[in-house]
Parts: structure tokens; C-alpha cells; sequence
């Protein structure tokens, strides 16, 4: 997929396809990894925002698995993701060579 300049891929959802995402890994400089916290469980339908120091927003996408690779412009980015209506935020920054790895955390939801 593309968006503006940048080019970007998701997925992960069983074992075929963790193995096709593992292929193309090295074509990416940006990699999320969303699970929720203390069980590890994977995480699908994540919604993924991505922002310039300029606060403005440069990608904006769903996962569609728990691995998402992007290729972005080397610089810092707010980063929102969002899963169960539940964001988490944080502040990246992607060199111009090498891969910036994050992996975001959800607490387990509680059962009521």
C-alpha cells in the first residue's frame, strides 16, 4: 500500500502469512509489533497514525495483523496507535539507515 510517499505493509495472521511478512521485513525501515501485555496475544485491526514534527499526519492506516512495516522519510514522528479504542502514543525517531523497532502493549481488558 501507499500513502503519499510512503509505502507500507501489514499482516501476520497465522503462520503463512508471519512467514511472507518475515520475507519482505528488510524492505521496511519502520516495524510495529502490537500485542497485549503478559499473555503476548497478538493484536489485528490496529489503526496506525503517524505524524511529522509538524503535527502533520503523514500515514494514516489499519493493520490488518500484528506486524506493520513501513518505509518513511528518516526524521522524528509521533506515532498514535489505537486498538479497542484504547491509544498509545509515543515520540520515534527513524535514522536514514538501520530499522526503528516498536512494540506497543495493550493491558488486558477486564472482564465485566
Amino acid at each position: 500500500h501507499m500513502q503519499g510517499k510512503i509505502t507500507f505493509v501489514s499482516g501476520g495472521v497465522g503462520a503463512g502469512n508471519r512467514n511472507a511478512m518475515r520475507q519482505v521485513e528488510n524492505r521496511y525501515n519502520l516495524h510495529l509489533m502490537f500485542a497485549v501485555q503478559r499473555s503476548g496475544d497478538y493484536l489485528a485491526n490496529v489503526g496506525v497514525k503517524l505524524a511529522n514534527t509538524q503535527g502533520k499526519t503523514v500515514l494514516h492506516a489499519t493493520s490488518n495483523g500484528p506486524f506493520f512495516f513501513a518505509n518513511v522519510p528518516a526524521g522524528h514522528y509521533k506515532i498514535t496507535v489505537m486498538s479497542q479504542g484504547r491509544p498509545l502514543t509515543r515520540d520515534i525517531a527513524v535514522a536514514a539507515h538501520g530499522i526503528s523497532d516498536q512494540i506497543f502493549y495493550w493491558p488486558a481488558m477486564s472482564a465485566s
